[in-house]
């Protein structure tokens, strides 16, 4: 008799559902996964519907993909670094259609009190957003998961598969590529998630 599904670890999931042993293990990693997965793309999209969308599309990839999921590494770096994908694709997307364009969440953690501070600090989002999908197509998934979903440098090291080093030394080219794409924008609203010494 077969444990219930709850009581597997992930790469006993992974395993059963590459074997085609039980159909079901695919929607219990979904089931672990989904909620956080969900949390981190509505915090980098800023809407519900889009990140209900994304959320699928992330599962989907998932899904095509897991006959190349490297099982030494964590199944949730990997599905995080997918996500990241998702939403750098998502962004690309939107920057290509400047009428889309609307405030991230992270509004909300800048000082900006005055409705002059307010459209500042909407100005600056839509030129981040656009500046995000000017950096090199590798170090875009980095800066999405280390500012977008708070992922600290192992975890992001572990999704991609590069050194911690190489994580710290495209963050500090990424933050000096959008400081210069954003400065002509140094109004007194601060972005604290480009703070130097992240």
């Amino acid at each position: 008799m077969n444990p219930p599904l709850e009581q597997l670890t992930d790469a006993e999931l992974v395993h059963q559902h590459r074997l085609n042993q039980r159909g079901d293990a695919f929607r219990e990693l979904t089931r672990r996964y989904k909620r956080r997965v969900w949390a981190v793309i509505y915090r980098s999209t800023g809407h519900y519907q889009d990140a209900e969308d994304l959320l699928q599309e992330v599962f989907l990839r998932v899904h095509r993909h897991m006959g190349s999921y490297d099982s030494s590494r964590p199944l949730h770096s990997w599905i995080y670094k997918i996500a990241a994908n998702v939403v750098v694709d998502y962004l690309n997307r939107r920057r290509a259609r400047p009428e889309l364009l609307d405030v991230i969440p992270f509004d909300r953690q800048w000082n900006a009190s005055s409705p002059e501070d307010r459209a500042a600090a909407r100005l600056l989002t839509e030129k981040l957003r656009s500046a995000i999908g000017r950096l090199p197509e590798d170090q875009q998934p980095v800066v999405v998961m280390r500012y977008f979903m708070d992922m600290d440098l192992p975890e992001i090291a572990a999704a991609t598969g590069h050194p911690v080093g190489t994580i710290k030394t495209w963050l500090h080219r990424s933050r000096n590529q959008l400081a210069e794409i954003l400065e002509d924008n140094s109004h007194d609203v601060r972005l604290p998630h480009l703070r130097k010494n992240q």
